[in-house]
């Protein structure tokens, strides 16, 4: 075997292997595999695919304006389908066990955004924090990865 064969291997049985880890039983009982891929562009831009059985199903796009530690979420999309089942969340989360040095912004407000800072802050454990702060005028949650 090839040692790029053999690396390519490993890299599968990771993915595998966190695939595994992260998993959410939806309401009516069935089991979502997530897969949470996250690509670090330039230094200041992380881009986030929520993949379930190897189809993207949402994103989350992230960008950082000044330190490369404090990123502000530019953008996400859940398809419908899913809504609801709390994967926004988890890829932040995933984000922060990634790069746990990093602070996620989020001052974009609408009635889904809310709904799933809402639901976060209620499951988020002591493992993490989320801080809301007046900016502008306007709220802002700001997530960490607890030290």
């Amino acid at each position: 075997m090839k040692v790029s064969e053999f690396r390519k291997l490993i890299r599968e049985e990771i993915r595998r292997v966190l695939r595994e880890d992260i998993r959410v039983t939806k309401k009516n009982g069935d089991v979502l595999e997530i897969d949470i891929r996250v690509t670090k562009k330039n230094g200041d831009v992380l881009e986030i695919d929520i993949v379930v059985d190897d189809v993207k199903v949402g994103n989350v796009d992230m960008e950082s304006w000044d330190d490369g530690k404090t990123y502000t979420i530019s953008g996400s999309n859940i398809d419908e389908k899913f809504r609801g089942e709390g994967l926004y969340g988890i890829a932040l989360l995933q984000v922060l066990d990634e790069y746990p040095n990093i602070s996620i912004y989020s001052a974009f407000r609408s009635p889904e955004a809310d709904r799933a800072w809402t639901a976060l802050m209620q499951k988020l454990g002591n493992k993490y924090s989320i801080e809301q702060i007046k900016q502008d005028r306007q709220l802002v949650y700001v997530l960490t990865k607890n030290k």
